[in-house]
């Protein structure tokens, strides 16, 4: 599964992208990366 992010509505119109890091294997979570510009 995947971990959350949460945004503000003063912050979600900046969000540029949002990546999910499938490719672990590290654990039952997959990392997340969000770009905010």
């Amino acid at each position: 599964s995947c971990d959350f992010v949460f945004v503000s509505d003063s912050l979600k119109d900046r969000v540029q992208r949002f990546v999910v890091d499938a490719a672990t294997q590290a654990s039952d979570h997959q990392p997340v990366a969000v770009s905010i510009g």
